[in-house]
């Protein structure tokens, strides 16, 4: 007897110290005198799990079903390998029989609520997570899988209360403060935001979900420098830099820093990390600095490591490309496939940048027409449609469609700062020099305005009449000629948050950091 016990005390200590292969020769060794052993079977089916062989888990637990079909910890484990294999209908089949025995039905009810969850039948899962919070109130992965599914429905009102209600068990809980942030964004309101990713990133210093979506918030409200430096303390804690790397790059492409940005671009593609998103992102700062010939090259990069699921979105940002590099043919080959799946207020606003580009200028009106029809309050094809008249040599039209955009929006910098390099290349000076103050009011940290402003009003504005941010001012020659088109901007005011907000509703589904545990386990 001792013996045994000395040798299930090795098999212990192997599965503590995560040496799983030793674990699992001791115990298959058990098995072999005692074959029916709930307790090894249950052991190594666990072992399993925890290695990622949901089917050799799945055989072991099975066999502790043929001796005991009433057995609740197996019945559980079971309905979460089924879920995890998306063998949904057999998970439910499972975990309602564990939910007959009677035993820690809040668990039970927890697996059920995550498994209808993910089959969309949210009344269900609603149910299951009241029960389980009915039983322990103090349950937070209840609060926050039950305010996921209001979020997911988009009853945002009654997935701030949820989180809330988990919030009064743990005010700093940094995975419900994250979600809270989420639907107060979705809400439009942007300052109990703020407030709830502050939380959470002192709860979870770092994180790069929270710090990703916050500093993309603070990029809608045009305050780059706060974002640069949330990025930057993220920076400073972890060892992995290249994801926070590139969230720079992004910062600065929203600086119109084209260069720093194609430099962080340029060393992460050679370092091979974040490699289909760095590579579009460099196609798009080549675009914006007017190097079509490798902004096209890096395109067709970026296309052989795209994935699946984002297809239609980069073949979006292709179009664009391939107009500014005067590429019609093969611009207009993608647009149409994507325009008789579906047409968008974006598709519309490339088709109308096509047309501009071919001088087919009488078909824009009709497009206009369409893109109110469908979406009222979408302005950015104004100063897309601009940057493309600017290009073709026609200021006046391009100077209309940037102003016009501004009386819809006045907090739209692209249209402001483009207005601004048009007016100084027409050799409207005044003029320019009040639109790239303009431009400062709405992001003092805007590169390519700080670097005008200050050669413009080099000696002849006084201190008083304006103030410089305090960032070292750095003057660029050959700015003017950065002409290209620039890619969807989501600082380009608000338009798109709310629609933003619902694509990524669900988004963090299968994280254990945003959702909590997959599988609650006795």
């Amino acid at each position: 007897m001792e013996e045994k016990e000395i040798v299930l005390k090795r098999a212990k200590n192997a599965v503590i110290s995560r040496d799983f292969s030793l674990a699992l020769r001791i115990y298959n060794s058990l098995l072999k005198y005692d074959s029916e052993n709930v307790e090894y079977l249950r052991s190594v089916g666990s072992i399993y799990e925890k290695t990622g062989d949901d089917q050799k888990a799945l055989e072991y637990y099975a066999r502790i079903l043929r001796t005991s079909k009433s057995d609740f910890n197996a019945l559980n484990s079971i309905g979460g390998i089924y879920r995890r294999l998306k063998n949904y209908d057999k998970a439910i089949m499972v975990l309602e029989k564990a939910l007959q025995t009677g035993e820690n039905n809040a668990l039970v009810n927890y697996n059920l609520g995550f498994t209808y969850k993910l089959t969309g039948e949210y009344q269900k899962a609603i149910d299951c997570f009241e029960s389980v919070i009915d039983e322990n109130p103090g349950d937070v992965l209840a609060y926050n899988h039950l305010g996921s599914i209001y979020y997911q429905k988009g009853d945002y009102n009654k997935s701030i209360l949820t989180y809330k209600r988990g919030l009064q068990v743990d005010s700093n809980h940094p995975i419900l403060q994250y979600n809270l942030a989420k639907s107060y964004e979705a809400i439009s309101d942007d300052q109990n935001a703020i407030i709830a990713y502050e939380t959470s990133l002192r709860g979870k210093p770092g994180w790069l979900d929270a710090v990703q979506d916050y500093s993309s918030l603070l990029l809608r409200q045009h305050k780059s420098k706060q974002a640069m430096e949330i990025v930057k303390n993220a920076e400073e804690i972890h060892s992995e830099k290249s994801d926070f790397l590139y969230l720079k790059g992004k910062i600065y492409f929203e600086q119109f820093n084209f260069e720093k940005a194609q430099e962080i671009y340029e060393k992460l593609a050679l370092s091979g990390k974040n490699d289909f998103s760095t590579l579009l992102e460099l196609a798009k700062v080549y675009q914006a600095q007017g190097n079509y010939e490798d902004a096209a090259e890096t395109l067709a990069q970026a296309e052989e490591n795209c994935p699946a699921g984002e297809k239609d979105d980069f073949e979006k940002s292709a179009v664009e490309i391939l107009i500014s590099a005067g590429r019609g043919e093969e611009a207009w080959s993608i647009l149409e496939r994507l325009l008789k799946k579906q047409k968008s207020p974006l598709l519309l606003d490339l088709e109308g940048q096509f047309y501009i580009s071919q001088g087919l200028t009488e078909r824009l009106e009709k497009i206009e027409r369409q893109i109110q029809e469908l979406k009222p309050n979408f302005y950015r094809y104004l100063t897309d449609w601009g940057l493309l008249f600017y290009k073709s040599g026609q200021s006046e039209e391009a100077k209309k469609c940037f102003k016009a955009h501004i009386e819809r929006n006045r907090k739209c910098l692209k249209s402001w700062l483009y207005l601004a390099i048009a007016e100084e290349k027409d050799g409207n000076r005044d003029e320019a020099i009040l639109e790239y103050k303009n431009v400062l009011k709405i992001d003092p940290s805007n590169y390519i305005a700080q670097s005008r402003l200050n050669e413009l009003s080099r000696g002849l504005l006084s201190s008083e009449d304006f103030s410089l941010p305090e960032e070292t001012l750095i003057t660029s020659s050959g700015i003017m000629e950065n002409k290209g088109t620039l890619p969807e901007d989501s600082s380009d005011d608000y338009e798109n948050k709310n629609q933003d907000s619902e694509n990524k509703a669900g988004s963090n589904e299968n994280k254990t950091d945003s959702e909590g545990d997959e599988t609650k386990e006795s």
